[in-house]
């Protein structure tokens, strides 16, 4: 039987419901909107320039970094080198701030400051290579570890909240936009580029922003958003399908599959939820907050995932599939 286990931290404890155990979990005094980890060290970051960090089972620690900007996404390269990134003006009106810590987050510098818009999302796909996306279709692409940003254009004014690079070559953008922060607006769309970003092809448009993507493997992969959406593709991004609406009426923040059949999503209502067939059926759900959004989800070293809620909840999931 698959089991779902949200592993002790320490703090609030919470009751899941039928196939899955108790748990507990980390709360944090700010809302949380992004979770990495790598060999043995976890970042999550939030609002008011909050970083907060630990190292393998020790307890998290926190700081406010110097202007208090927003830090939307995080990530780990080199195993070592933490990144965040958000902006320096705001969610959806600010430019683009990425920074970097090369001490386990005891220390910040800039790694690029301006360049494009507020960043939503931020990837590594090696030790090198990496990519970072947001507002106004920012692309920015990194071949030296950080080291330099270099902005790719996209063919699109859309918010980018989602991204997911196979190789230097072929790669995906995904977002829109979403009534309560448009004017009623609501829009979303994937693009897709085989040549580095040279070109693009728009493979998706809906009326639902796509927040994030999860691939099995080259071929296979998911597509979350607003409306509780949830998109499967089986040729790398060409084509995608509706799958059948998910528990998470309002919006699916963010995806993780593990083989086509098993994956979890999280998102509003504060409740994980994880499918054995697929996405067709989510019968198993685990409360995390009292209702609080859950932003982010990354694999966990050993297993699993971290998750990151709007509370300042943290704790790790264990989806055996």
């Amino acid at each position: 039987m698959k089991r779902i286990i949200l592993i002790a931290l320490a703090g609030l404890s919470f009751a899941s419901s039928a196939m899955a155990q108790e748990f507990q979990s980390s709360k944090l005094k700010w809302s949380m909107w992004g979770i990495s980890s790598g060999d043995g060290l976890r970042v999550a970051t939030g609002t008011d320039g909050a970083v907060v960090v630990s190292r393998k089972d020790s307890p998290w620690t926190g700081r406010v970094l110097d202007g208090e900007p927003l830090l939307i996404a995080t990530a780990i390269a080199n195993g070592r080198d933490i990144f965040v990134a958000g902006s320096t003006g705001g969610f959806v009106n600010g430019k683009a701030l990425i920074l970097r810590s090369r001490d386990a987050g005891k220390s910040f510098e800039t790694s690029i400051s301006g360049t494009g818009a507020t960043i939503y999302e931020l990837k590594f796909h090696n030790r090198t290579f990496g990519h970072a996306s947001g507002v106004d279709g920012t692309l920015l692409r990194t071949t030296d570890g950080g080291n330099s940003w270099q902005r790719i254009a996209t063919g699109t004014k859309s918010k980018l909240w989602a991204l997911h690079f196979f190789n230097r070559e072929f790669g995906l953008v995904g977002g829109g936009d979403t009534p309560w922060q448009n004017d009623d607006k609501s829009s979303g769309l994937i693009r897709r580029t085989i040549d580095g970003g040279k070109t693009w092809q728009t493979v998706h448009a809906g009326q639902n922003r796509i927040s994030d993507f999860s691939f099995v493997d080259d071929r296979v992969g998911y597509a979350g958003g607003v409306g509780g959406t949830l998109l499967k593709t089986e040729d790398g991004g060409k084509t995608w399908t509706h799958l059948p609406k998910t528990p998470l009426g309002a919006i699916v923040n963010a995806v993780a599959f593990e083989t086509p059949a098993c994956g979890l999503i999280v998102g509003s209502g504060g409740t994980a939820y994880a499918t054995q067939d697929g996405g067709q059926t989510w019968p198993t759900a685990v409360k995390v907050t009292n209702g609080s959004f859950l932003e982010d989800l990354h694999p966990a070293t050993g297993g699993g995932y971290w998750v990151a809620a709007g509370d300042g909840t943290v704790g790790r999931i264990k989806l055996a599939c």
